[in-house]
């Protein structure tokens, strides 16, 4: 499967989401045999505190919808084509 022949529209409450994934992403580790592990939740977790995003239920929030954007970039780089 190639690449998107479009784009797809991000939602702007989505933005800031989009922003943090892309500065965690490099916190990632790579896996013995070259594949993409996922960003350490302490990572993840770390930001959030660093962005002033508190709260329990706030930070979860951001927890899984940075965790659903890495799952399928994981899924996306780890592919063997």
């Amino acid at each position: 499967m190639g690449a998107l022949a479009e784009m797809p529209t991000l939602l702007r409450h989505l933005e800031p989401v989009m922003e943090a994934f892309y500065m965690l992403t490099p916190a990632r580790q790579i896996g013995g045999m070259g594949g993409l592990g996922p960003i350490p939740l302490s990572d993840i977790l770390e930001f959030l505190n660093w962005e002033g995003i508190l709260g329990k239920d706030e930070q979860k929030r951001w927890v899984r919808m940075i965790r659903a954007m890495d799952n399928c970039f994981m899924i996306h780089s780890n592919k063997k084509e």
